[in-house]
């Protein structure tokens, strides 16, 4: 206790000195602790938005240059259904439903334009709906037939509000284009750059519109285990010759999307070590220029009995405990910033940084891992960089000092 009362008094003696290492840990903290708690959310976001959104845990979709023949409507019918039974009766199924993204046309007034249509059951489909941010409207319901979600990008380029009509293009498995008015029942807020201009319907009304009925084979499952999705994938693709079926980490586009949380990391906290690097030579200097000025105590102190590592821990305490206090201000800043993201909705200023981020609305994760980690690589570094200069400059002053006498 009286150690730790001499370092507190030593830092006090020395303001501006202990100052400089406080600046530092504070900038090398803030940028460090941001780095980790956007990738880990970014890490997080992209995985469940895209589960939800785009792929379940496996999916059952159409290959690109894909056309239906009618002649093969039978053999379609066949894959469906033994898509359907194997997936309701398997034991990792949790949730089943049918699942379509295509780019289809839509006019709204006399406006034309191709977005991302997505279908899937609302009322199956919880993890969609408990991860699309409604700010009007609601999601369309059992008895609500040709009913529509559109993002607010859409919403705005077009002047719609939940009520009004669209008119949405799918082609039918038999060559046809069948257009059909759908009804706005809601607006929703996209949840990243890639489905900004996109649009959401029952897959009930899609499967009638592509006149497929009991040949709809396409299906996401959100399952139980993830570890039994490669086994699923394998036994589907057995009973399925004319439709690719894909665990989502199967996906390449979605394994970039899953390598953006790592890639915030590096980047951020890149920019997080060349601050603290270059602050690290400073902090070296400070030390060093207070073992200098602190000679004949040090020297006392080794006259007194106090072993070489206490000596040197005394001054490596001093710049550790100025570095915490300013960690601690660095993560205030960051916890501040992401109670901010969280009251307001916050969109990265350029799109590249909107798809480097994965989300149209920033967030941040703090918890123990995104805090403990830079802390203990800051104190590393610092601890390698200094310790055994500081342990070799203070037994060289005792030495000086204790000659002297």
């Amino acid at each position: 206790m009286e150690l730790i009362r001499y370092v507190a008094m030593n830092i006090l003696r020395r303001p501006m000195r202990a100052a400089f290492i406080i600046i530092a840990g504070f900038l090398s903290s803030a940028v460090l602790v941001f780095a980790f708690a956007l990738g880990a959310r970014v890490t997080e976001h992209i995985r469940t938005d895209t589960i939800a959104k785009w792929t379940g845990h496996l999916w059952v979709s159409r290959k690109d240059d894909f056309e239906f023949k009618e002649e093969e409507i039978p053999s379609y019918s066949e894959q469906a259904k033994a898509v359907r039974d194997y997936l309701q009766g398997h034991p990792n199924t949790a949730v089943l439903t049918p699942w379509v993204v295509s780019y289809d046309e839509i006019q709204a007034g006399t406006s034309r334009s191709y977005v991302m249509v997505t279908a899937t059951d609302f009322e199956k489909d919880a993890p969609y709906r408990e991860h699309t941010e409604l700010v009007a409207g609601a999601f369309p319901g059992p008895g609500d037939e040709y009913g529509a979600l559109v993002t607010t990008v859409e919403a705005e380029r077009y002047g719609l509000n939940v009520g009004d009509s669209i008119t949405v293009f799918i082609p039918s498995a038999f060559g046809a284009r069948n257009a059909m008015e759908f009804v706005v029942m809601g607006i929703y807020r996209a949840s990243a750059p890639w489905y900004d201009e996109g649009i959401t319907v029952r897959a009930q009304d899609y499967a009638a519109m592509s006149e497929l009925g009991d040949a709809f084979p396409f299906y996401k499952v959100y399952v139980k285990d993830e570890r039994g999705i490669p086994a699923m994938v394998r036994e589907l693709h057995a009973k399925v010759k004319d439709f690719p079926v894909k665990g989502y980490r199967d996906d390449q586009f979605v394994r970039f999307l899953l390598s953006l949380g790592t890639s915030n990391i590096i980047m951020f906290g890149t920019m997080a070590m060349i601050i603290f690097l270059a602050l690290l030579i400073g902090i070296h200097s400070i030390m060093l220029t207070n073992i200098f000025d602190r000679r004949e105590e040090i020297g006392t102190l080794r006259s007194l009995g106090f072993p070489r590592a206490t000596v040197r821990n005394l001054f490596v305490g001093e710049s550790l405990a100025c570095l915490a206090f300013g960690y601690a201000l660095g993560v205030g800043a960051v916890a501040a910033i992401g109670a901010y993201f969280q009251a307001a909705v916050v969109r990265p200023p350029l799109l590249m940084l909107q798809y480097m981020f994965g989300m149209t609305r920033m967030a941040i994760t703090l918890n123990a891992v995104t805090l403990a980690v830079p802390f203990l690589l800051l104190f590393a570094i610092l601890l390698l960089t200094t310790l055994r200069t500081v342990g070799r400059e203070t037994e060289k002053q005792a030495a000086a000092q204790m000659a002297s006498r």
